[in-house]
């Protein structure tokens, strides 16, 4: 699907959310008149930092699909799977290594299972070299809960091109890892970068609300392009 089927579709079928009741399987299509929304996950190390980055992602979003979006900042836990499955795509970051508990990681490899989508992002401050311990974390995890395991995604993927032609992952600071994927029955279920483009939305909010910057215009923009396309990807394969 390219970028004009896309916002014809979504143009259509404006208004989302792909949730179902607790034991049930996520809807693979919006709820007519409800709008998608996307959540923070809660943890038990540093996962809050940069909200507004959220807000600012699923604005552009909204404004460059024409999808009905829901740019609230809700946040959820890994232990109420009832609230976990509200949301299509749960967003998770930190600059430290972390461990979720194993229910914890039980709710999420079933939220996973039904269809739901995990967008996980590296934060690093600079200052602090090219780490990618959140990364490593992730991957570690992810690989421990599937028999199915991570692998890295090419930019000849069509989630480089899916709506946006992202030539390059972003790395706003950190190590580059590249992106990487986990695949359940042929379906991207969680994506992983290690270059902090979340700090790149949170730049260009500071940015447009005179406070400041921390990158580049051209580099806020190339993790707005692939924030969006993460999004597009996981709506429409």
């Amino acid at each position: 699907m390219n970028r004009r089927e896309f916002i014809a579709t979504a143009a259509l079928a404006a208004g989302a959310v792909w949730a179902m009741p607790a034991g049930a399987t996520m809807a693979a299509t919006p709820a007519a008149g409800e709008p998608f929304r996307m959540a923070r996950i809660r943890g038990h190390f540093r996962w809050a930092d940069h909200p507004t980055g959220d807000q600012y992602l699923l604005k552009t979003f909204r404004e460059q699909t024409g999808v009905h979006t829901d740019c609230t900042w809700y946040v959820v836990g890994l232990t109420d799977l009832k609230e976990m499955v509200k949301y299509p795509v749960l967003f998770l970051t930190s600059p430290e290594p972390f461990a979720y508990s194993p229910e914890e990681q039980r709710n999420l490899k079933e939220y996973l299972l039904r269809g739901g989508f995990l967008f996980a992002d590296d934060c690093v401050y600079k200052g602090n070299g090219p780490r990618d311990l959140f990364f490593t974390s992730v991957k570690n995890m992810i690989d421990g809960m599937f028999e199915a395991k991570m692998t890295e995604i090419p930019l000849t993927d069509d989630l480089f091109h899916c709506f946006y032609d992202v030539p390059k992952v972003p790395v706003m600071q950190g190590k580059d890892d590249g992106a990487w994927g986990l695949y359940l029955k042929g379906r991207l279920a969680v994506f992983l970068d290690s270059g902090d483009i979340h700090c790149g939305w949170q730049s260009r909010y500071m940015r447009e609300h005179g406070i400041g910057h921390w990158f580049a215009v051209d580099e806020e923009t190339q993790s707005l392009h692939l924030g969006v396309n993460v999004l597009v990807y996981m709506m429409s394969h």
